[in-house]
């Protein structure tokens, strides 16, 4: 009888153990407070499931329940310290200047430089997951993310065919190498051929491209659309620049499906 006592006692120490466990993880994710100063990363925290943690956003951000703390280059320092953050979270252009006054008035700031790869954004993607409590979230959608673009890649012909991927306009803003962007060309199997972040339309006539492919740059895609028609003979493919500019493996691999089926589906 001790025997079993023991054994009963010992299993129901056990299913305790385990029941605190699971719910201080549980407290712990649904106790933050986050204050996203980055589009993507307020995308990120969604595809997770949780935007519930986030107290604070941009206003270029996705329109979830938390207050507009300024936009993507100009943060209102009152407005974040009102909201009492766990922690501030950014990729890219917060200036450094923002980030260490936040830090020097002891908010825990976690900021990324923009991603250079796919394989970059997954990273950073795994990294948030775990920051906010959710790392098998972050991984399941990694995982599917990158098998989703790998059974993608597998359906490319490389080709020898160039492409010019504009991005802005006045000036021309284009992909170049060693950047996320320039994964979508090399992943669709083409050929860049602008080397520069501006070039000029008559370096780009001159190299002759056989695709243009614009974002859509606030509607300005169809006068970009217009005056390429008249200069080439170049094929022009649009795609949405809230996708493309905005470094997610969701928006990657979308992005990458909607220049997949322009190219090759025809």
């Amino acid at each position: 009888m001790r025997k079993i006592m023991k054994q009963f006692i010992q299993g129901r120490s056990f299913w305790v153990t385990f029941f605190v466990i699971v719910m201080s993880a549980w407290y712990e994710a649904e106790s933050q407070r986050v204050v996203s100063l980055t589009p993507s990363v307020t995308e990120l925290i969604v595809d997770m499931g949780c935007s519930d943690v986030l107290v604070g956003r941009t206003s270029y951000c996705p329109n979830v329940n938390a207050v507009v703390v300024g936009d993507i280059l100009s943060v209102n320092m009152e407005k974040v310290v009102s909201l009492k953050p766990d922690i501030v979270i950014c990729v890219g252009f917060v200036e450094a200047s923002t980030i260490e006054k936040m830090q020097k008035i002891g908010i825990n700031v976690k900021s990324y430089k923009t991603p250079r790869s796919f394989d970059e954004m997954c990273r950073q993607t795994i990294e948030i997951g775990c920051l906010i409590g959710v790392a098998d979230k972050a991984e399941s959608i990694v995982k599917e993310e990158r098998r989703r673009v790998e059974e993608l890649k597998k359906k490319v012909v490389k080709t020898q065919k160039r492409v010019l991927f504009q991005i802005g306009t006045r000036p021309i803003f284009s992909v170049v190498d060693n950047t996320y962007t320039q994964g979508f060309i090399d992943d669709l199997g083409l050929i860049n051929v602008s080397h520069t972040t501006m070039p000029s339309r008559e370096y780009v006539v001159s190299q002759n491209p056989d695709y243009v492919i614009l974002t859509t740059m606030g509607g300005l895609y169809k006068e970009e659309s217009k005056v390429w028609q008249k200069l080439i003979k170049a094929r022009i493919i649009v795609v949405d620049e809230n996708m493309v500019c905005s470094p997610t493996p969701t928006n990657y691999r979308k992005s990458l499906e909607v220049l997949f089926d322009e190219i090759y589906g025809q």
